[in-house]
């Protein structure tokens, strides 16, 4: 796959990612509105604190994904919970979807809650990736490292 389709496909992701966040109000313009209005030490303060409650989120998705590991379920396995948070096999409609839960389910959790933070902190995410993908490729197996 070309760099050229890789970026376009995280930068489409990405996008999408932050829209939804903005449009759920995850967002930090929906916390703190008047964020201007502070003096630059306390807005400095204010982005620290609030970047680091977003990467402790993605922390969280990733403890999630180790209870599916504790729970015994396969690493593919997709399952679902109702409204009434029952587990259950079917999806759902387009209409009433039910809750996609699973090991692989949390992942897409850490990779949409990363977009969303990089999207909305106008981060470069997406050229950063590409940079480390090709960096890594170049490193020797598991970096000499015994794992």
């Amino acid at each position: 796959m070309s760099d050229t389709e890789i970026y376009k496909g995280l930068e489409a992701l990405q996008a999408e990612a932050g829209r939804i966040a903005r449009e759920h109000q995850f967002t930090l313009d929906d916390d703190f509105p008047d964020l201007g209005s502070y003096p630059l030490d306390i807005q400095r303060r204010i982005l620290t604190y609030y970047t680091s409650t977003k990467l402790m989120l993605v922390a969280g998705e990733a403890a999630e994904a180790q209870e599916e590991i504790r729970a015994g379920g396969t690493l593919a396995e997709i399952y679902y919970k109702d409204s009434d948070g029952n587990r259950t096999d079917d999806p759902g409609s387009s209409e009433v979807p039910n809750k996609p839960e699973g090991f692989v389910s949390e992942l897409a959790d850490i990779v949409i809650r990363v977009m969303s933070l990089a999207d909305e902190r106008h981060l470069p995410l997406t050229d950063v990736v590409l940079k480390k993908m090709r960096f890594n490729d170049t490193r020797p197996v598991r970096h000499n490292k015994e794992f």
